[in-house]
């Protein structure tokens, strides 16, 4: 248990690194999401990935936060074991999957 705390810790890291890294996001944006965090406003990116693979396991491609007029969604773009590519959006504050889709070839 331990350990997959510790690798989920880091798969978040690494994700949210890749994000600051690749201009997906900018740092003020960071800053925002981490005092949503904080504040208890939604969940944090690491519950979010866990409940993400349990709905749908693959490879995530690519995380972001957006504020929409319904509030705060994780969306997540994943691909699957096939080959496949998927969309999730997860509401920021209850956590709960509002949409999930496949991506057109």
């Amino acid at each position: 248990m331990f350990l997959q705390l510790a690798i989920m810790n880091r798969i978040s890291s690494i994700i949210l690194a890749f994000i600051l890294c690749t201009g997906a996001t900018h740092a003020s944006d960071h800053a925002d999401a981490r005092a949503l965090v904080e504040s208890g406003t939604i969940l944090s990116l690491e519950v979010i990935l866990k409940q993400a693979k349990i709905d749908h396991p693959g490879r995530i491609l690519e995380v972001s936060l957006e504020h929409e007029k319904e509030g705060y969604v994780y969306e997540f773009e994943l691909v699957d074991k096939t080959g496949r590519v998927w969309e999730l959006e997860y509401d920021a504050v209850t956590g709960k999957l509002l949409e999930k889709k496949r991506e057109e070839d």
